[in-house]
């Protein structure tokens, strides 16, 4: 019965672990339905110089939650990275991050 319960956990594992999203993963998509060359709908579209800037915010400075499952980014981790980006970058950069 023990080797069927560590058979039956092994096979479930990788499953679990796909299942997982991170901020990384939605970052992506996120900036494939918006970019201008590969959006599906008007309404979706940014401007070039709004993905640009889009890429560099999502990509850049929130980069450091990128490895996090999305579930378990708290207020608590939004607010110590708007924190450290107003130390670092300034208020404005802080803001816009934020937006």
């Amino acid at each position: 019965p023990k080797a069927v319960w560590e058979a039956d956990n092994a096979a479930a594992e990788p499953v679990i672990a796909a299942a997982v999203v991170t901020l990384g993963d939605v970052v992506e998509r996120y900036l494939a339905a918006r970019d201008p060359a590969t959006a599906k709908s008007d309404k979706l579209r940014m401007s070039p110089r709004g993905i640009v800037e889009a890429r560099r915010y999502l990509r850049e400075y929130w980069k450091p939650l990128h490895g996090m499952a999305l579930k378990d980014i708290s207020r608590q981790h939004v607010t110590n990275r708007l924190d450290e980006l107003a130390a670092d970058k300034g208020a404005i950069t802080a803001d816009r991050a934020r937006t």
